[in-house]
């Protein structure tokens, strides 16, 4: 049989303001590593595309990426080789609309900051899905089930984890799993090597046979 190759992302992004200062999150990138390593033990082909502080395992290659452009650069590098691309990394959804090449001096006046929209990785990957299986996930505090359900026809996604701000820069986590043609699959709150596992089983028996060759 054909190995399954599976593209996973992990982690942040940083956004930066000028060479010191960046925007980012508290994503420590666990999810993501667990998610490769259950991959790699079920003997799927993986390859990690890694925000900044987030080391790839032992035997598994890993891309470094700084800012959202940069992970969104590397994905599409890696796309086409991949049967599975999993989204699992806490990409920033804005970048200041400009870069000081120097220090911003503090002073004593208000600034404003101007953000701009970074490129949605997830989205842009379901528009050239072909017959790959997508899997993504919705961080969302209010309307979850409804959010997540819509980021999944919206992405193009065969599945969608709906997570709380709790999971974030946490060794455990509370899921849902959510398909287009089937009730949500709550998980309840777990660890992340075990979530991981069952996220696995999820999607490898939901592949096509033709992925299996």
């Amino acid at each position: 049989m054909r190995k399954i190759k599976a593209l996973v992302t992990a982690g942040p992004t940083r956004e930066y303001l000028d060479p010191i200062r960046y925007l980012s999150n508290a994503s420590s990138g666990r999810t993501g590593l667990s998610v490769a390593r259950a991959l790699k033990k079920r003997g799927v082909s993986v390859r990690l595309v890694l925000g900044p502080g987030v080391d790839a395992p032992r035997g598994i290659p890993g891309f470094r990426a700084g800012s959202a452009r940069d992970m969104f650069g590397l994905v599409k590098r890696n796309f086409e080789w991949c049967d599975v691309f999993i989204s699992c990394a806490a990409v920033a959804d804005y970048r200041p609309d400009t870069v000081s090449r120097k220090k911003i001096k503090k002073t004593s006046a208000s600034r404003t900051l101007k953000l701009v929209p970074n490129p949605d990785i997830l989205r842009e990957m379901g528009r050239r899905k072909g017959g790959r299986f997508l899997a993504g996930f919705a961080l969302e505090d209010s309307g979850g089930f409804n959010e997540a359900r819509r980021k999944m026809k919206l992405k193009n996604c065969d599945l969608m984890v709906l997570n709380g701000p709790d999971t974030v820069d946490a060794d455990r986590i509370s899921a849902a799993l959510l398909s287009p043609d089937r009730k949500p699959l709550k998980l309840g709150k777990m660890s992340k090597e075990k979530f991981a596992q069952k996220l696995c089983q999820e999607i490898l028996s939901s592949l096509k046979p033709s992925k299996n060759m």
